[in-house]
């Protein structure tokens, strides 16, 4: 089953587009796209309407497949969560719009689990207890409506805190801490992959 994944930021995506070989799109795309057997991946670029039309358009760009894992990948920051901890979204809240989306988790794992507050604004104080990043609002928004809730998700690598606000994160650090990730990252999406094709199979 493929995977579809949309980050904001090369830096974000490196590790796994080397972990699963993927290759840059040789067409004009109005999104940088990396694809390969089973991984589609789209760079959006910062902040939440960019990742809305880029999961738009990859969407159409891989003819509009159904019940298939869509998945946000990037960074966020949290109040207390360590760096380099992954953590995904059961609940996000688009903070300008209040507008409200529950991912459901119906697999067992052992991944953080917190709110996500898709932000306009970087996030500096971490005033609420909940993951904060760019894109997941509009990420979610359109990736919703192409699959089932079980398989669109926001996976999370933590790169900023109280301790280290976000002002003193750089691209060479996201790379790194996902890549140290890479393990968690990749067996849950293998994991979801398994899912799909049992949605499927039942469907």
């Amino acid at each position: 089953m493929t995977v579809y994944i949309v980050s904001a930021f090369r830096a974000e995506a490196a590790p796994l587009i080397d972990h699963y070989k993927l290759k840059q799109s040789a067409k004009d795309t109005l999104f940088p796209i990396y694809e390969g057997d089973d991984c589609t991946w789209v760079i959006s670029g910062l902040g939440k309407t960019a990742a809305a039309a880029a999961t738009s358009y990859l969407y159409r760009y891989c003819g509009e497949p159904r019940d298939q894992v869509w998945l946000n990948i990037g960074i966020a920051g949290h109040r207390h969560f360590s760096l380099g901890t992954v953590a995904l979204a059961h609940k996000i809240i688009d903070v300008a719009t209040n507008q409200v989306w529950h991912p459901r988790q119906s697999q067992e794992h052992t991944i953080a689990t917190a709110d996500l507050h898709t932000v306009d604004q970087t996030e500096f104080n971490y005033k609420d207890n909940a993951l904060y990043d760019m894109e997941a609002a509009g990420f979610y928004s359109i990736a919703s409506k192409c699959t089932t809730r079980e398989l669109a998700q926001c996976c999370k690598i933590i790169s900023d805190n109280t301790d280290l606000p976000a002002n003193n994160s750089t691209a060479k650090r996201a790379t790194r801490l996902i890549a140290q990730a890479l393990p968690i990252i990749t067996e849950y999406i293998a994991a979801l992959q398994t899912q799909a094709a049992q949605i499927k199979t039942v469907l």
